[in-house]
C-alpha cells in the first residue's frame, strides 16, 4: 500500500498489478455482507469464522427470538426474502436467509471456517523485525513491505480442544475488515456492591451468551419450575424473561422476575407501528428537522426552524405508546424523550404477549438503581431480597472488548475516544490507522442497512473507484459526526445514524459517484420512506 501525498492511505489505486489481498474477520450478517460485495468489485477476500458456520449473533440464540423490525427493513437490495416468511421471522428464518444469501452469492467458497483469529497486528517492515513483535510463529519466508496486516489464526480441523500452540498460523493481507460487531462473544457484565458479588450466591449466574449456547434439554433443566431472575430490559433480557415464563407455568411454577435499572420505549410487535415511524422518521423531511454533521448554514437554519416538529412528533410517538401499552400501569415510562432513545437505536420490540404475561403475575418488575447478591437470591438497595434459584443477566456485550482483545494496544489506543465510542470516517475508517476497517459498530434502526452501505463504500473504494481524503479532512468529519451523536442522545457511546440514515447514506453515495437522490419525484424525496431497497446497485 501506499501513501498520498496528503498523508492518506490511497487504497483504491495502490495495486496496479494485482488486487488488494483483503481478509475479513468474522462471517455474521456484516461479514458476508462485505464479503458478497467485494465479490462483485472483482476482490476475492479470505473470511475467517471461528465457528462451524456463518450467522454471528444468529448462529446460536434464544428458541423465542425474532427480528426486532419487519423482514421489509431487515432485507439485502438484492435478494428478497421467500414468499410465505413471516412479517416478524424466527431466528431460524434469519438462518436460513443468511446461508441461502450466501450461497447464491459465491460468499460461501471464501470462508475458512473453525479458523479463530488469535492476534492482529499491522506490519511494515522485513521478517526479521517483525519477529520481536509477533513471537515465535512467523514461519513466512518474507512478508509485503508496504503497510499491511499479520493474522494469527488457530486452525481446528479435527473439532478436538486445542492447546495453545497447536496449528497456529500467521497469514498475511494487504487490507483487514473487522466484522466482529457489537454484540456476541465477550459479555457485560454488571458493578456489585462489596461482599454482594455472585461468588456468594448459592444459585446458578450466567450470562444471556452462555444461555443461548444451551441446547433444548440443558434450557428446560436449567429454568424449569425455577425461581429465575433475569437482570436488564432490553431486546435479550425481554426474549430470556418470556422463556422463563414459559417453562414456569403450571401449578409448581414459579413467576419470573426481572430486574433493570431504567426504563425504554418500547415498539409494538406489529406492521402499524412500523408503518407510522417510516413516515415519521424515515424520510427526507423527518431529517430537515434534525442538526446534521456538514449540513452547512442553510440546512442548519431549517433543522432550528423545525425543531418544535421533531418535539412534537416525539410527544406524539410517546402519546401513541402510552395509550398502547400499560406503560404506565407497570411502571416504564422513560426518562428521555423518544427522539433521544430512537437516535440511540434503543428500542426494543416488545415479545409477543409480553405485558400478557406480566398483568398475570407471570412476570415481576422490579426497578432498581443498585442491587447485589446474597446466598438465596438477590438484595436491592432498599434491603428488599429476592429469592432465585437462577439469575441470567441480559446486561449486553461488550464489542470495544473484542476489539481490544485482537488488536495490539498501538492499535486500539488510536481507537479510544476520551467521550466514548469509537470515532471513524464513514463510521467504517480510522484516519490514523491505515488499510483497517471496522464494520458492525456503525448501527442503526435495522443494522443490515448500515451494513449494506458500509459494504458498497468499501467495495468501491479497494476497487480503485475513489480514494480516501488527507487524515486532517477524515479527523474533522469524525469528530463531527461524533458531536451530533453526543448532541441528539444521552447514549451517545454507541454509534447510531437511525435517526439520520438518508443523511449518511448521501454521503456514501456522494463518495460513489451516485446521485443521492433515489425518489421518482419530489413528493416522493421528500416524504415517501427510504429504505436500503432504494440503494440497489
Amino acid at each position: 500500500m501506499v501513501t498520498n501525498h496528503t498523508g492518506s492511505t490511497n487504497m483504491g489505486s495502490s495495486q496496479k498489478s494485482r488486487s488488494p489481498l483483503v481478509c475479513i474477520v468474522g462471517a455474521g450478517m456484516t461479514g458476508i455482507c462485505a464479503c458478497k460485495h467485494l465479490l462483485q468489485h472483482g476482490i476475492r477476500p479470505v473470511v475467517l469464522e471461528a465457528q462451524s458456520e456463518i450467522g454471528g449473533v444468529w448462529r446460536q440464540t434464544f428458541a423465542s427470538t425474532k427480528l426486532q423490525t419487519p423482514r421489509d427493513s431487515f432485507q439485502f437490495s438484492d435478494y428478497l426474502w421467500p414468499p410465505g416468511t413471516p412479517v416478524y421471522p424466527t431466528h431460524v428464518d434469519v438462518k436460513q436467509y443468511l446461508h441461502s444469501y450466501a450461497s447464491k452469492f459465491g460468499v460461501l467458497d471464501c470462508i475458512r471456517f473453525k479458523c479463530k483469529v488469535l492476534q492482529i497486528a499491522q506490519i511494515s517492515g522485513p521478517r526479521d523485525e517483525l519477529r520481536p513483535h509477533l513471537g515465535n510463529c512467523l514461519d513466512a519466508e518474507s512478508v509485503n513491505k508496504d503497510c499491511g496486516w499479520a493474522i494469527c489464526v488457530q486452525v481446528d480441523s479435527s473439532g478436538n480442544h486445542l492447546d495453545a500452540d497447536d496449528n497456529v498460523n500467521w497469514l498475511y493481507f494487504d487490507f483487514l475488515i473487522l466484522c466482529i460487531g457489537r454484540y456476541g462473544d465477550i459479555p457485560k457484565l454488571p458493578t456489585y456492591p462489596p461482599s454482594k458479588g455472585p461468588d456468594v450466591f448459592r444459585g446458578k449466574v450466567l450470562h444471556s451468551i452462555e444461555y443461548a449456547n444451551l441446547d433444548d434439554n440443558s434450557v428446560r433443566s436449567l429454568v424449569h419450575n425455577k425461581r429465575v431472575v433475569v437482570v436488564g430490559m432490553m431486546k435479550s433480557a425481554l426474549d430470556l424473561a418470556m422463556e422463563a415464563s414459559n417453562a414456569n407455568q403450571g401449578k409448581n411454577g414459579h413467576p419470573c422476575t426481572m430486574i433493570f435499572r431504567s426504563a425504554h420505549w418500547m415498539r409494538p410487535d406489529n406492521r402499524t407501528f412500523s408503518l407510522i415511524m417510516s413516515y415519521l422518521y424515515a424520510t427526507r423531511f423527518s431529517e430537515l428537522m434534525i442538526p446534521k454533521p456538514e449540513q452547512g448554514l442553510l440546512l442548519s437554519i431549517i433543522s432550528t426552524f423545525l425543531t418544535p416538529m421533531r418535539w412534537g412528533i416525539s410527544k406524539f410517538v410517546e402519546m401513541f405508546l402510552l395509550y398502547s401499552l400499560p406503560l404506565r400501569q407497570f411502571g416504564l415510562v422513560p426518562e428521555e424523550t423518544f427522539f433521544e432513545q430512537y437516535a440511540s437505536c434503543q428500542l426494543p420490540a416488545i415479545p409477543e404477549s409480553f405485558f400478557e404475561r406480566v398483568q398475570e403475575g407471570h412476570i415481576k418488575l422490579c426497578k432498581t438503581r443498585n442491587w447485589g447478591f446474597f446466598e438465596n437470591g438477590i438484595v436491592l438497595e432498599d434491603g428488599r431480597q429476592i429469592e432465585a434459584d437462577v439469575v441470567i443477566l441480559g446486561t449486553g456485550y461488550d464489542g470495544e472488548k473484542k476489539l481490544m482483545s485482537l488488536l495490539q494496544k498501538t492499535e486500539y489506543t488510536k481507537l479510544q475516544n476520551s467521550e466514548g465510542g469509537i470515532p471513524l470516517y464513514r463510521g467504517l475508517i480510522h484516519p490514523h490507522i491505515q488499510n483497517l476497517a471496522i464494520m458492525g459498530f456503525n448501527e442503526a434502526l435495522s443494522n443490515l442497512y448500515a451494513s449494506e452501505m458500509g459494504a458498497r463504500w468499501l467495495a468501491h473504494l479497494l476497487s480503485g473507484k475513489f480514494t480516501l481524503p488527507s487524515i486532517e479532512i477524515m479527523e474533522k468529519m469524525s469528530q463531527k459526526w461524533n458531536e451530533y451523536i453526543k448532541n441528539a442522545t444521552p447514549f451517545h457511546q454507541r454509534s447510531c445514524i437511525g435517526a439520520i440514515s438518508i443523511w449518511y447514506s448521501d454521503q456514501v453515495c456522494h463518495d460513489l459517484g451516485w446521485n443521492p437522490r433515489r425518489k421518482r419525484n419530489i413528493f416522493q424525496e421528500l416524504f415517501a420512506p427510504y429504505s436500503n431497497m432504494d440503494y440497489r446497485d
